[in-house]
């Protein structure tokens, strides 16, 4: 497997890469639910820093901060107005960014990057996405993915993951299908439908993952499925995964700090 040096988008990951990282991180999580385990974890990561520019305040700053102090790494926050490339002469081991309207290429960075939000990609939260489907249901192939409203950049992110395994077929709103996706699809014959967004009620039915409609629409869904992306009104419904994919979060961005900073 090769070493990865940044984490820009998931379009540069590999299934291989994707399965061992999962891996991982269901090992970590269950090391984490004893004491001794959480020792292990802090001691892999000591001592190194980093950055984080994240834009206004979030329940991500929290869990990267949180993340941090589990492996033994120091999270400084940098403010909005300092630069990416000053910021890597100030030798952090690593940096996690989000600026929606950043359009700078970052590959060149000398330090590793990983994108939480720019240049039309989210493959911080698509892995977590991802991850959280993956615990379900055991695997990430021979599912039925269905994008209702999200953020463009989290279905440009969760899309070009999935697209990589086999059996993968994705229901798309008419709002949610991106031009790049659309050209994507016709190049690599993947299996899609495409719905009004006024009819995504009728299609829910016959998705194993449901990303962003409302609760109402998700009472259709059928019974194994998993909801994504919906803060639930209703917390006796099983099918959404809101609260498990926030607990995700922190492990997932421990996995992606040891892959960048630590051979697994």
């Amino acid at each position: 497997m090769n070493k990865l040096k940044h984490i820009l988008s998931t379009k540069d990951l590999s299934t291989e890469i994707i399965q061992k990282l999962f891996s991982k991180v269901a090992t970590n999580k269950k090391q984490f639910e004893n004491p001794t385990g959480r020792i292990v974890l802090k001691q892999k990561l000591t001592n190194k820093v980093l950055f984080k520019k994240l834009g206004k305040p979030s329940l991500l700053n929290y869990t990267i901060d949180t993340a941090a102090y589990h492996m033994g790494m120091h999270s400084i926050g940098a403010d909005t107005d300092v630069s990416i490339k000053d910021l890597t002469y100030l030798q952090p081991d690593v940096l996690i960014f989000r600026d929606p309207e950043h359009e700078e290429d970052l590959s060149s960075s000398s330090i590793p990057i990983i994108n939480a939000g720019c240049s039309g990609q989210d493959p911080l939260q698509a892995i977590t996405y991802a991850f959280t489907i993956y615990s379900r249901f055991n695997k990430l192939n021979d599912l039925v993915i269905l994008f209702g409203d999200i953020e463009h950049q989290l279905i440009r992110s969760i899309f070009y993951l999935f697209a990589k395994f086999k059996g993968i077929q994705f229901v798309f709103s008419t709002n949610s299908l991106l031009p790049d996706i659309r050209q994507h699809i016709k190049e690599n014959d993947i299996i899609f439908a495409e719905v009004p967004f006024e009819d995504v009620s009728k299609a829910v039915h016959v998705a194993d993952v449901v990303f962003g409609v409302s609760e109402e629409v998700s009472t259709l869904m059928k019974p194994y499925s998993t909801l994504l992306a919906v803060k639930p009104q209703n917390e006796s419904d099983v099918r959404n995964a809101y609260y498990e994919q926030t607990t995700n979060m922190l492990f997932t961005q421990m996995g992606l700090l040891e892959l960048l900073l630590k051979d697994f």
